[in-house]
């Protein structure tokens, strides 16, 4: 199988999983013309059956579908040693009732297919009473390869319905949903206690005659200018020259 095919396949069997909470493992009621195409092509179904659904699957039949096998003679003698070794559902039809297999596999599915089931058949008159049915997985064989048919419209529908169903209130739900609703009771809010802080009386500025004068003492530096500094080196410089002279000149005074 390809893997296109088999990631179909899977997306198929996960949408009826969800719908009828399938599990392992599955049942597929097989009729006698799925049988006869299988035997025909040298499938072997209860190799194929879990293959094509990822998990063990026990093919089913009922006395119906296998009785209607013996009655077509001869030919699908080797269906019916194939058949013979399935595991049996419950089948309440008469041999007065003239029952065929179509009818027998409708009403096993019936219910909403309760009972879970997969059909695998080839019989297009069976087919689309299925389809129209829905909720019933179908499996078919298309070159000889056995896959799992799209869900049909009404299948669709049917999943619709479930999920709104489910949005619906429950019955333990109902009388609460009935009941009347008590109006509301508002709580007064009690007064509070004013902010403690607030409370207290306020602090008095200073007025501003009443403020001590602070002494602000500006200095004012007068900056000498480039000229007047050199002027006045050059006279000091004059003064120490001259008392240097006036002291060498009167060395008697300089002795004592």
């Amino acid at each position: 199988m390809k893997v296109t095919k088999s990631k179909r396949n899977k997306r198929i069997l996960e949408f009826y999983k969800t719908l009828h909470s399938l599990t392992e493992p599955y049942r597929v009621l097989v009729d006698g013309s799925f049988v006869f195409a299988a035997l025909k092509n040298k499938i072997h179904i209860k190799e194929q059956l879990p293959i094509l659904l990822g998990g063990s699957a026990v093919p089913y039949v009922s006395n119906c579908i296998l009785n209607e096998l013996r009655n077509m003679g001869d030919d699908l003698s080797g269906a019916v040693l194939i058949v013979k070794h399935y595991q049996k559902i419950k089948c309440f039809h008469k041999a007065a009732d003239n029952p065929n297999s179509r009818r027998c596999i409708l009403a096993a599915v019936g219910n909403n297919n309760q009972e879970k089931l997969f059909v695998a058949s080839q019989d297009k008159t069976l087919i689309k009473w299925l389809r129209e049915s829905g909720g019933i997985p179908i499996i078919k064989l298309n070159n000889n390869v056995p896959y799992l048919e799209k869900p049909s419209f009404h299948t669709l529908d049917q999943k619709l319905n479930i999920e709104e169903s489910k949005k619906l209130p429950k019955a333990w739900e109902k009388p609460y949903l009935s009941a009347p609703e008590r109006p509301k009771e508002f709580k007064k809010k009690k007064k509070k206690n004013p902010n403690p802080l607030s409370c207290l009386k306020k602090k008095k500025k200073p007025e501003e005659h009443d403020k001590p004068k602070s002494k602000n003492r500006t200095r004012v530096r007068s900056r000498r200018s480039a000229g007047q500094f050199n002027s006045d080196s050059n006279r000091d410089k004059n003064l120490d020259f001259n008392v240097s002279e006036h002291v060498d000149s009167n060395p008697s005074q300089n002795v004592e």
